[in-house]
């Protein structure tokens, strides 16, 4: 019809041609698509749509131009207006989708009736779900709101992200991008920065996606971050293993298989690979009879099977079952599992072994603590154990620290990190999710005064807030060259030697390389153990 009528009839003949969801749709596309928004033509349209009107007109621009509605009205709009249009398309749809009339009938009236019964189950159902979509909903104007301008509204961002769930976040995250076609991730991770950033991230990824990258973490570059990888094969459940590697795969259209065998050796290599099995059984019950056998057989094994037998027994049971076959293996030989272990494996296998004879929760609050302790928080660490875990898991985690400690986790948190890092920790530690308990109280972590720093007095108008200096990767101390296993040895141990020459070399290889964080830490270790070392002659 271009050139062949006049605009006005134009228009009524699209009307008469077009469904009226799609001619509602071309006509605030037209309004948006000149120079200067018609911001009049937009009034009258969304103006005059109930709720299922605006479901069908939503549904029909995300179908003709490939871009949400609120996100194109964010887009050529702006302040107030753009804010009312976008919160207008969202809560003019009925948060039950019309249902709650007959939600509310008593299943007490229906007497007998099966049917009736069967269809109000339904109704219960379905209004369930479209209250789910409404709430997150919610959340994605709040997220949105938080992170437009020119500087980000850390408190509410962190209030919405740290009180739900990682399913829920999923949940989020899907609506996100379909009202404004941005990931969630990438507007947090722009949000944000440091660790801040490293564990916003990790929170709003669903389990198996913040699994890949921690993978994808753990292998890039040269080597590997074996307690990074004993996080993932060992603390997981077998569930939660099956669908890692199930999206790895999917993701590198690869193996994770072949991807481990290329990265790791050794008995480790034997370890990962027999744990990506996913044959350890969750909330096995427990017999003490058969934990006496195998506490027997794992005492008995020669050197030559030493490995066989250890990983045939420990990757094939329960964390309750391992626990009952420790205490069978310290009734009869006069010594702990943990300590046979410590003194006939060595290094990430060890580790891998002992992690088995605990419950994830309370390995994963002993991982937390070895972060905290020593020379520097390894936040990396820190990141990656709480915000790979969903919230239910870390609150388990906080009560085993508390348990295990007479610390509380958030306190520790408190004392060890700084900053919007810090705040986010601890809520994600401590706030309840509000979709479980709504009856809560949110209080949000209080943000950090700044520092007093004498400086020669200026105007008010002329103070400009400096961001500190982040540490440099290469001063950050690697997790891997922690051994969360071992106490100091003792100057009659064997391994002595063997651990005074490792940080004797890695002290002088970070004085050299000028990586002073890293070298005082390697000093403070050969200090604990009574150990000079001379200082490198300047060059």
């Amino acid at each position: 019809l271009d050139g062949k009528c006049g605009e006005t009839l134009q228009l009524c003949l699209s009307a008469l041609l077009l469904d009226v969801p799609s001619f509602l749709a071309m006509r605030l596309h037209k309004a948006m698509e000149v120079w200067l928004t018609d911001k009049a033509t937009l009034v009258r349209l969304l103006s005059g749509l109930d709720s299922n009107k605006m479901i069908a007109v939503k549904k029909a621009y995300k179908s003709k131009y490939d871009v949400p509605l609120a996100s194109a009205l964010k887009d050529d709009t702006s302040g107030s207006f753009a804010k009312a249009a976008t919160l207008w398309t969202a809560a003019v749809c009925d948060p039950s989708a019309g249902l709650e009339s007959r939600t509310q009938l008593s299943p007490d009236e229906m007497g007998d009736d099966a049917g009736a019964l069967a269809e109000l189950l339904d109704d219960l159902i379905v209004e369930y779900e479209m209250l789910l979509r409404f709430v997150a909903s919610l959340d994605v104007a709040r997220l949105a709101d938080a992170c437009e301008g020119f500087s980000t509204d850390d408190t509410l961002l962190i209030s919405v992200v740290a009180s739900r769930g990682k399913s829920f976040l999923a949940r989020i995250s899907a609506a996100y991008q379909l009202e404004y076609d941005q990931r969630l991730v990438d507007v947090v991770a722009s949000n944000s920065s440091g660790w801040y950033a490293y564990l916003m991230t990790m929170i709003v990824l669903t389990p198996a996606q913040a699994d890949v990258r921690l993978l994808d973490l753990a292998m890039d570059g040269l080597g590997s971050n074996k307690n990074a990888l004993l996080e993932f094969v060992c603390g997981r459940s077998s569930a939660r293993v099956r669908a890692a590697k199930k999206a790895w795969d999917a993701q590198h259209d690869g193996s994770l298989v072949d991807r481990l065998n290329s990265e790791l050796s050794g008995d480790f290599l034997t370890l990962a690979l027999q744990m990506l099995k996913a044959k350890r059984p969750n909330n096995e019950t427990v017999d003490t009879d058969l934990a006496v056998e195998q506490a027997q057989t794992l005492a008995d094994a020669s050197d030559e099977e030493l490995v066989e037998v250890y990983l045939g027994i420990l990757t094939t049971i329960s964390p309750e079952q391992a626990a009952s076959v420790a205490d069978a293996f310290e009734q009869n030989h006069d010594k702990s599992l943990g300590k046979a272990i410590s003194e006939r494996f060595s290094g990430p296998m060890k580790n891998g072994l002992i992690s088995l004879l605990q419950q994830p929760t309370s390995w994963y609050a002993s991982r937390l603590k070895a972060a905290f302790d020593g020379f520097g928080t390894c936040d990396k660490a820190v990141c990656r154990i709480l915000g790979s875990c969903d919230k239910a898991e870390v609150k388990e985690i906080a009560a085993a620290f508390e348990s295990k400690y007479e610390k509380r986790l958030k306190e520790v948190i408190k004392d060890e990190c700084s900053g919007q890092y810090k705040r986010l920790a601890v809520a994600w530690v401590d706030l309840p999710d509000l979709l479980e308990q709504p009856a809560d109280v949110v209080e949000m972590p209080e943000p950090e005064p700044p520092e007093e720093v004498e400086t020669q007095p200026q105007p008010a108008d002329d103070v400009e807030e400096v961001e500190p200096e982040p540490v440099p990767a290469s001063e950050e101390l690697d997790d891997d060259e922690m051994d969360f296993g071992d106490e100091l040895p003792d100057r009659d141990s064997p391994k002595f030697k063997k651990k005074v020459l490792s940080w004797t070399s890695n002290y002088l290889d970070a004085t050299a390389s000028g990586q002073p964080r890293r070298a005082a830490h390697y000093k403070c270790l050969l200090e604990l153990v009574g150990v000079t070392v001379e200082e490198p002659a300047a060059q």
